[in-house]
């Protein structure tokens, strides 16, 4: 295999179904707590918003197909960027002159926010909400290779992978993602990796973020003091999924940590739980870390979560796969220090590289 096409001839040779069937041990160890699902994980359509943002939390996994019986298939994606779109829409409607219980379920807010006061919203309803994550599928026997094409084509961080059966019933075999593709890649140029291919090398992999010109974009960010909702707001109108929590100093600015879209699961995957959406991004980012290092016997569950604009390629994709996140801050340190945050890189950014 050469250096020039090593890459190519990996994504082409390797179809979906294999690499779904592998994405168990492309993860990094789960913790002691968590067993990975036996089955491919599909929501009903008609489970509640609650008990699909559970469903999810349990699962560790940050989106799931909606099936309908009464459609005879797959209707949408859920993600957490739909159910953002949905609080978000639920509390712009209560009046800025009502008092918030920091108690209540997400349930109640609806019955007292929503107008004919549904209580138990249904899933179907939040389907592609945010209107950036449509339902895309691919072929089981496809290469990996149309997978990324259709990341880049269709703008998606996943697709559902449906094996074509005799009678003409197609079988959901689970969901690939961007993250999926990513630590495979990682698993066969990585630098770390125990699982590298021989005597292989992806050059362009080798180039720096800055090389490939992968600095761009501007930095949007919060402040510690600046409460999640607010971060979400933020999130949701610029179209982003996570975004950084920037200290400023006298110096300059501080990169003290980051809010995910996937994090509000801990808001809505369990009881009463969101009224962390009130709190400071910095007591909602401590509290969220602390509890994630109990779940992983102390070990640190968010390595570092920033590259430079010196850092090579492949480097920051080994990064994203095992921290499992889609978006790495560049931190400029040009001079020997650290600068503040000049750029994001993400895994959307990475793909048409695979393509190239």
């Amino acid at each position: 295999m050469s250096n020039d096409n090593a890459l190519h001839q990996l994504l082409t040779s390797v179809s979906c179904r294999d690499l779904v069937d592998r994405t168990q041990a492309l993860r990094s160890p789960h913790p002691p707590s968590f067993s990975p699902p036996e089955h491919p994980i599909c929501l009903d359509s008609e489970l509640t918003v609650q008990e699909a943002c559970a469903a999810l939390a349990k699962h560790r996994i940050s989106s799931a197909p909606i099936y309908s019986s009464e459609e005879g298939g797959f209707i949408g994606m859920l993600d957490y960027k739909d159910v953002v779109a949905y609080v978000l829409a639920v509390l712009h409607k209560i009046p800025h002159d009502t008092v918030v219980d920091s108690e209540m379920e997400v349930t109640d807010i609806v019955k007292r926010a929503l107008t004919q006061g549904h209580a138990n919203v249904p899933v179907k309803l939040l389907s592609n909400m945010s209107l950036k994550n449509p339902l895309v599928v691919v072929d089981a026997a496809a290469p990996v290779l149309d997978a990324v094409e259709e990341f880049v084509r269709a703008k998606v961080h996943r697709v559902v992978v449906l094996d074509k059966s005799v009678d003409g019933k197609p079988t959901f075999l689970g969901v690939l993602s961007q993250s999926t593709v990513a630590a495979f890649v990682a698993s066969k140029f990585g630098k770390l990796s125990s699982a590298r291919i021989p005597g292989a090398h992806w050059p362009r992999g080798d180039q720096t973020i800055a090389d490939l010109k992968l600095v761009q974009g501007e930095v949007l960010s919060v402040t510690p003091e600046d409460t999640v909702v607010e971060a979400l707001y933020r999130m949701h109108e610029n179209q982003i999924s996570s975004i950084a929590i920037i200290k400023k100093t006298s110096d300059g600015t501080e990169m003290w940590g980051s809010i995910s879209m996937t994090d509000i699961k801990e808001v809505l995957g369990r009881k009463r739980g969101w009224s962390q959406l009130l709190q400071p991004t910095k007591a909602f980012f401590t509290s969220l870390r602390n509890t994630q290092a109990i779940e992983n016997d102390g070990r640190d569950a968010v390595p570092s979560f920033v590259v430079h604009p010196s850092t090579q390629v492949i480097t920051a994709i080994e990064k994203m796969a095992a921290t499992h996140t889609h978006r790495m801050w560049v931190v400029d340190n040009s001079d020997g220090r650290t600068r503040g945050v000049v750029g994001v890189l993400s895994l959307s950014n990475v793909m048409p590289l695979l393509l190239m």
